[in-house]
């Protein structure tokens, strides 16, 4: 849902299993849209976005989201071998 979203937190279908069509009118689109109306996006990346802050967020969908573990910094080899298990993984 947004261009900003490099770990797909705000990710409401796998376009690889779903028209793009029905990803943007199905259910987490739609309440992802209306809680833009509602002012209510705590915990989500348009939260911090809009109010320029670095609250904790979840991802809308835990099973499309790419998790990024904060405590990794500093330490690449181990990112390397995590985005080489992701890439392949995607692959597939």
């Amino acid at each position: 849902m947004c261009c900003a979203d490099i770990q797909n937190y705000l990710a409401v279908a796998d376009l690889k299993k779903e028209s793009l069509d029905s990803a943007w009118n199905n259910a987490w689109a739609q309440e992802l849209r209306k809680r833009h109306l509602e002012h209510k996006l705590d915990r989500t990346l348009c939260y911090n976005c809009i109010h320029d802050c670095s609250e904790s967020i979840e991802p809308l969908r835990s099973d499309l989201a790419v998790c990024f573990d904060h405590k990794l910094c500093g330490r690449e080899n181990e990112i390397k071998k995590r985005v080489e298990q992701w890439s392949s993984n995607e692959k597939e």
